[in-house]
């Protein structure tokens, strides 16, 4: 095996010790391997692994992991008594599933899919051949478990790392743990006094946040029922049964099913009626009155030569049966021809010069409107047709009023 191997075995070694019941023994092999003076406390250890993870960590969640794992963690450290004789206790695992259970770690892990450690035992992620049922807790705890491993991997790197100044970087260990203790109040350190680090010098939590505890409401219990005469087991009424309870209110259905069965249902009878009434409205000269107000969607001005449309592919636009006739109160197609005829937006657009007497559809119907009171016997108005990139021609359209029409003009046309 290479030299590299060694070592990477000798660190996972390490990390499995400090996770495990021989923590003890694995500050004892760091201690020697670093060369660090013999009267070395495990307390000093200590303050050299918490400096060593937010060297390596700072305030990222990672630093908040490793401190966990090794039970340097304040609220997490739950070893009990001197660190030579460890319990037959699982510590990391009783740290882990604390940390699972207080901090917002399965929250951010699952993204907010479940906020406490039931909600992810309950959720069931899958089933074996052989009906063991894995929730999305146990592959939660399996990734934090692969987390601490990694990060005190390299903690433990960075650490050995530093071999050759082990004891200065011990001596600045020992220094910020004094100057936090100092600025907490908490008297002067003795490194040899104790096994272990003292409690107010473990760091918290820095990028998970504790949740809140909720502790359970008791159920209140109900009073007994006494009588007037200071019996037991009646009701008020003096009736020696309870009175049946009053049925539940029913919850008023939504309405919202019952409206969209409704525009299912008259949507179709709408576009079935649609041309129906269109083709009325024509016949009845309602279509030409309601047009006036219309006409202001049909001038060219309202669409001007806008780069949202892609027209480059028209290239003319000509009316092909101009100088149109028509009497008051008829309408006749303006006849256009696009060129080339498969352009790619071939929306046309109408204009006319006199809007109280003639209108034209957006289908292109020209409309001599019934309402308009002529003093002539004809006017003459100019129809433009244009598309969005600015093609356009122009025809004349003459309007014939038979109320001021001469009856000599009449018998002339009845004679061609």
């Amino acid at each position: 095996m290479t030299k590299e191997g060694e070592q990477n075995n000798l660190y996972s070694e390490l990390v499995r010790k400090l996770k495990g019941s021989d923590y003890s023994d694995a500050l004892g092999t760091i201690q020697d391997d670093l060369n660090l003076p013999a009267r070395t406390s495990y307390a000093e250890m200590e303050a050299l692994l918490i400096f060593a993870v937010r060297k390596a960590y700072g305030n990222r969640r990672n630093a908040d992991i490793a401190l966990m794992a090794l039970g340097l963690l304040s609220g997490f450290d739950n070893r009990e008594g001197n660190l030579e004789t460890q319990q037959a206790k699982d510590l990391y695992a009783e740290r882990r599933e604390q940390f699972l259970l207080k901090t917002n770690y399965i929250s951010i892990q699952s993204k907010g899919k479940f906020n406490t450690y039931e909600d992810a035992k309950q959720a069931v992620r899958s089933v074996d051949k052989n009906g063991s049922v894995k929730s999305e807790l146990d592959t939660i705890r399996s990734t934090l478990d692969s987390a601490t491993s990694r990060v005190l991997l390299k903690v433990i790197s960075s650490l050995y790392g530093k071999k050759g100044t082990a004891n200065n970087y011990l001596e600045e260990a020992k220094s910020r743990c004094e100057k936090i203790a100092e600025e907490q109040n908490i008297g002067k350190i003795n490194w040899t006094a104790c096994d272990y680090i003292r409690k107010e010098l473990l760091p918290s939590l820095k990028f998970y946040k504790r949740l809140p505890s909720v502790s359970p409401q008791p159920k209140p219990i109900p009073a007994p029922n006494i009588d007037t005469e200071g019996g037991m087991g009646k009701n008020p009424t003096g009736d020696t049964e309870p009175p049946p309870p009053e049925p539940p209110t029913p919850e008023p259905k939504p309405k919202f099913p019952q409206m969209l069965f409704l525009f299912a249902f008259l949507i179709p009878i709408f576009v079935f009626c649609a041309p129906i009434i269109h083709q009325y409205a024509i016949s009845i000269n309602i279509l030409p009155q309601l047009n006036v107000n219309a006409v202001s969607y049909s001038e060219r001005e309202i669409f001007p030569g806008s780069k949202d449309f892609d027209t480059s592919t028209v290239e003319g636009v000509k009316i092909t049966n101009p100088d149109l006739v028509i009497t008051q109160g008829c309408m006749t197609l303006l006849k256009v021809e696009i060129t080339p005829a498969e352009a790619a937006d071939s929306d046309l657009y109408y204009s006319t010069s006199n809007i109280h007497a003639v209108v034209v559809s957006p289908s292109g119907w020209v409309i001599a409107l019934k309402s308009y009171q002529s003093q002539e016997p004809s006017i003459t108005a100019q129809v433009a047709v244009s598309s969005l990139n600015g093609k356009s021609d122009e025809t004349s359209v003459t309007v014939l009023y038979p109320d001021v029409f001469p009856a000599s003009i009449w018998s002339d046309l009845e004679g061609d």
